[in-house]
């Protein structure tokens, strides 16, 4: 390995600029710089905290400015997309003092700050405001294209690179990067620029398989470089004399659910709980608390709550923070939670990715994180300075114990779910409505749209692509004008009226209105409009009581004690196959084993352990056998199914592709497809539900599965059917 004085030399002026705060070179730095600096595309795959933000934009810089000034005195030389608007914020004010000390400037380009024209050498943005620039910002004279603004970009960092990892805003990505390479063609070609190279890299503290999703983001050359560094990490037990134990890859799953399930009795006492972890702070040093939760309304609930109850033990500074809180109150609550001695934050997973909210004391989850990888983003927040995580998980039932345990056990060991790859068409139907936008009323020509989709996907999507252009045709969204694509009617109505709508492929919040603060003016929130009569009502920590309702709530705030919540829209995701695999690893039971539970109360339950989606075909291949049990989804279904039956699914696959094709409306409500997707022909929903569903790893598993009946008065037994009495409780 290249030493330190070495890698410091190479780097130039931007050794001590970007590398000044660190008292020596940390591992990740010493890895990742010297192939990003020649030039190498390059994924970084590393713990958070450990420089890998330096350890990346550091040998961009210093390589952009040894090769020289891009022609242009103003351009945008290095590109960094994060995922959220909150991210470009927090690397803005990690970057903007070394990119300044090296005679360089950096800016920001999302809804909230427009400082693109200022054409900075760094800019920062997310990929919706990457979207539209390419699609809108060409450079013009006379009428006639002279440039464009990110033609001169050189080098591009993705941040936080494991959130674009089988998802549509992944898919969203690999097609931006491959747009970004294909105007550097066309602008060389033109003569715009002099180089039509551009470098990409990636970071993630994070990534569940990091040589799939290198070559999906950065192409078939990219190198990964994993480093190491978990921090060590402690479980609060309130119940034991040493209330903080702790746990490393050599503890086992049954130590570490010892360990988790006394905490379950605390679970409807969460502020004496945590006041039980944080009442020593002088002595222990544990003064601000990040608490994690499953919902916006628990976000509000919760943190008004424990601040009206710890605010009469301490000072403590105590704030909600999920995305229905405008902008400025997420901003306050991090300020606040970073300054003040003693805090609290109860956040959704806003705060799962790096937003800079400084040293974080105890991390609390309640509830289950989806998997491993969140689990890790989160836990990842704690113990910076001191390299020790102090953990309290709070389970709120049994099968959430089991998962967590299973969770943290992995965590533990390093080991990480694979997400089956799948393709998102919905995206290529958003990237087509933004290419015809790009081409300036000119349409675009339909051999490019399929050039692109090879390109991006392979030859192998291209008949697929054909079909969704025909349908969109036949249907008059698109239509044909000699052989260029333009936009329908109700495209461009839409453009016209909400521009940003077409430029991003996630679901948002639809039909809320807004809170505000009657005295100030303050935009606290969004919410659903439906109140219900109810008056006090708690957001982002505060109660607030409202006073005017019309297009907006007026509200006044106070600090009664919390009474009632608002509304927010949301979806419940699908349960997961691993999480369902987590709850089975979390009873001890072998990777292949299913229970057939003779339940007092519900008769016979198969716990399956195969995930939500696996449940709905199974249902409709067991017609009338097998029945969803809501409060065990995904992990078990009431009802009898044959081992023999089990096994020999595969003797008919016509039955199971009709199975598949029967729960599209399911796939298209849960699981994350894109807000295009509703625009596809059925048959390319059935596919994209199909590649989702993998019939061949549902085969293989049904193939694999042995039914263990659990008899009655065993161990066993009683443990089941406890899991399913407290599972079928009605919820308070």
């Amino acid at each position: 390995m290249i030493a330190d004085r070495e890698i410091i030399k190479l780097l130039g002026i931007c050794a001590d600029s970007f590398l000044g705060r660190f008292k020596s070179l940390t591992e990740v730095q010493r890895k990742a710089i010297p192939p990003i600096f020649d030039g190498k595309d390059v994924l970084v795959a590393s713990a958070t905290a450990s420089g890998k933000t330096e350890a990346i934009v550091t040998p961009l810089v210093a390589r952009m400015i040894q090769q020289g000034e891009p022609k242009k005195k103003k351009a945008i030389t290095v590109l960094i997309v994060a995922p959220t608007r909150a991210l470009v914020n927090d690397l803005y004010k990690r970057l903007e003092s070394p990119v300044d000390a090296v005679s360089w400037r950096c800016g920001r380009q999302t809804s909230d700050y427009a400082e693109k024209r200022k054409k900075p050498h760094v800019l920062i943005t997310t990929p919706e405001s990457f979207d539209s620039m390419l699609t809108y910002d060409f450079d013009r004279e006379n009428h006639q294209l002279i440039g464009h603004l990110l033609a001169d970009v050189r080098a591009l960092f993705l941040d936080e690179a494991h959130l674009y990892e089988n998802s549509v805003r992944g898919e969203h990505v690999t097609w931006l990067v491959a747009r970004l390479k294909r105007l550097k063609e066309v602008a060389f070609l033109k003569g715009w620029i002099f180089s039509r190279s551009v470098q990409v890299c990636a970071g993630s503290a994070t990534v569940s398989h990091s040589s799939d999703l290198a070559i999906r983001l950065l192409g078939p050359k990219a190198e990964v470089i994993r480093v190491g560094g978990d921090r060590e990490m402690h479980l609060f037990t309130p119940s034991l004399p040493h209330r903080w134990t702790g746990v490393k890859s050599a503890s086992g799953l049954e130590k570490i659910l010892e360990l988790i399930r006394p905490v379950m009795n605390f679970a409807e006492n969460l502020e004496d709980l945590i006041w039980a972890a944080i009442e020593n702070a002088p002595s222990e040093g544990l003064r601000k608390v990040l608490i994690f939760v499953q919902s916006r309304a628990l976000s509000d609930m919760i943190s008004a709550s424990i601040s009206s109850s710890l605010g009469k033990r301490r000072n403590i500074f105590v704030s909600g923070h999920h995305g229905s809180l405008d902008k400025s109150k997420r901003e306050e609550a991090e300020k606040m939670f970073s300054e003040r001695r003693d805090s609290i934050l109860v956040a959704t997973s806003t705060l799962e990715v790096g937003v800079d909210i400084g040293d974080v004391d105890v991390i609390v989850l309640l509830g289950v994180p989806p998997d491993t990888s969140s689990l890790m983003q989160r836990i990842g927040r704690g113990g910076r300075r001191t390299g020790l995580i102090k953990l309290i998980p709070i389970p709120n039932n049994q099968i959430e114990l089991l998962a967590l345990s299973s969770m943290i056990f992995s965590a533990c060991k390093g080991i990480l779910e694979k997400s089956p790859p799948s393709r998102r068409w919905s995206v290529f139907i958003q990237q087509t409505i933004s290419m015809i936008m790009q081409a300036s009323g000119r349409g675009r020509k339909l051999e490019d749209m399929l050039q692109m989709v090879e390109s991006v996907w392979g030859t192998s999507s291209l008949v697929t692509a054909k079909s969704i252009i025909d349908h969109l045709v036949n249907e008059e969204f698109l239509y044909l004008s000699g052989n260029r694509l333009r936009l329908g009617e109700v495209f461009s109505d839409g453009i016209q009226s909400n521009r940003a709508y077409y430029h991003c492929n996630f679901e948002a919040d639809t039909n809320t209105i807004p809170v505000v603060d009657h005295l100030t003016g303050q935009t606290l929130g969004q919410v659903k409009p439906c109140l219900m009569g109810r008056k006090q009502i708690a957001i982002g920590g505060e109660t607030v009581d409202v006073i005017h309702s019309s297009n907006e709530l007026l509200v006044r705030r106070h600090k009664k004690e919390v009474k009632n919540l608002f509304q927010y829209t949301s979806r419940m995701p699908a349960v997961t196959k691993s999480f369902a695999e987590h709850v089975r690893r979390g009873l001890g039971l072998g990777e292949e084993e299913t229970l057939l539970v003779e339940s007092e109360t519900k008769g016979p339950v198969w716990f399956y352990f195969g995930g939500e989606m696996y449940g709905w075909v199974l249902q409709k291949l067991i017609a009338g056998k097998l029945h969803t049990e809501k409060s065990l989804r995904g992990v078990a279904l009431l009802g009898r199914m044959p081992e023999e039956d089990l096994k020999s699914l595969d003797s008919n696959i016509q039955s199971i592709l009709l199975a598949v094709e029967a729960i599209n409306y399911m796939v298209e409500s849960y699981m994350g497809v894109g807000r295009f997707h509703k625009y596809l022909p059925v048959s390319v929903k059935v596919e994209v539900t199909k590649t989702m569903f993998d019939v061949e790893s549902f085969l293989e598993w049904s193939r694999s599965r042995t039914l263990r009946p659990v008899h009655p008065g065993s161990s066993l037994w009683l443990k089941m059917n406890s899991i399913i009495q407290e599972m079928s409780k009605p919820k308070k």
